[in-house]
């Protein structure tokens, strides 16, 4: 054998390697869709008397990865954090808790897509947040007397009966 052929014989072998490593790694990343279920992925614990504080849809083929960062401006805590997508098969998500935490008015998700070298969501993905409810609402007495008070101009020309 020359040195010709050791070469050429050295070079289909180096192709057929990188070729066979290119086509196992994408049958395993297609083994690893498969496996993927409906994700929902939660943090806290759900309380029925907790309101919706917070409520965000992305958008299929919205880019991956999506920041969601939220202040409750009422300083109520954040109580329970749901991240669901609807799926139909492929494709699924990652969600971590970077800052801040269950319990605090304060939260931010970095909400990643998977497969993660796919750059955008496969489906549409649904945030919700629930925060401990408003301790007390407004009384009927006390909106009657704050529309009596000089100044205030929300019902514009109409009586407070008109609302009730």
């Amino acid at each position: 054998m020359g040195h010709e052929s050791i070469v050429m014989a050295l070079s289909v072998f180096i192709v057929a390697l990188i070729f066979g490593s290119v086509f196992a790694s994408r049958v395993s990343r297609y083994d690893q869709l498969e496996r993927v279920d409906a994700p929902v992925v939660q943090f806290g614990t759900w309380r029925a008397n907790d309101a919706v504080c917070y409520h965000r849809k992305i958008f299929r083929w919205s880019s991956s990865p999506q920041i969601i960062m939220f202040h409750n401006p009422t300083g109520a805590a954040i109580n329970y954090i749901i991240v669901e997508s609807k799926q139909n098969g492929l494709g699924g998500l990652r969600v971590d808790l970077v800052e801040g935490a269950v319990g605090t008015s304060d939260v931010r998700l970095e909400i990643h897509g998977t497969p993660e070298w796919v750059p955008y969501f496969l489906h549409d993905v649904v945030i919700e947040m629930k925060c401990v409810a408003a301790a007390g609402r407004i009384r009927l007495d006390e909106l009657y007397a704050l529309a009596l008070m000089p100044g205030f101009t929300p019902f514009r020309n109409r009586t407070i009966q008109s609302y009730l």
